[in-house]
């Protein structure tokens, strides 16, 4: 069975002098505690684009996807969002929320959120959505080094 293709911008440029931080990112990704992994950092040190490579890159036995976020102001459709995405219909019961998690439970995934900072406030959701295998998992935000 082959991995869901979803959709993944093309990177205009190829990535410099990041090969570090890729190999860093995609070996936290693949150790199985690590669930959700956070590239944090000030307004242009290139968290989308290294995050986007990563994506690329990614080898997840149920796809891999990019979800821009730019364009949501409201945390609400940040399940929504995700799940129109990886093509989930939304049933007649239960909230998007709670659909995404059941699908997503046993899913061997990567799913990048791209600007997720402007809606912080859906942030409980995706940790619980990113199916935590404990309930306090270790999370250590990922910093990429600014691009010199």
């Amino acid at each position: 069975m082959t991995a869901p293709q979803f959709s993944l911008p093309q990177p205009s440029t190829p990535l410099i002098g990041r090969a570090q931080e890729v190999a860093s990112a995609q070996s936290h990704l693949r150790r199985a505690e690590v669930r959700l992994l956070t590239l944090v950092g000030p307004p242009g040190v290139g968290k989308s684009r290294l995050s986007l490579q990563v994506a690329v890159e990614a080898r997840f036995s149920d796809g891999v996807g990019y979800i821009g976020l730019s364009q949501l102001n409201d945390a609400n459709l940040v399940a929504v969002s995700i799940a129109q995405h990886i093509g989930l219909r939304q049933m007649s019961s239960g909230s998007p929320i709670e659909h995404l998690q059941n699908y997503l439970r046993d899913k061997q995934m990567l799913l990048v959120l791209d600007n997720f900072e402007q809606v912080m406030a859906a942030a409980p959701m995706v940790a619980v959505g990113g199916g935590s295998r404990t309930q306090d998992s270790d999370h250590q935000p990922h910093r990429p080094a600014p691009f010199d």
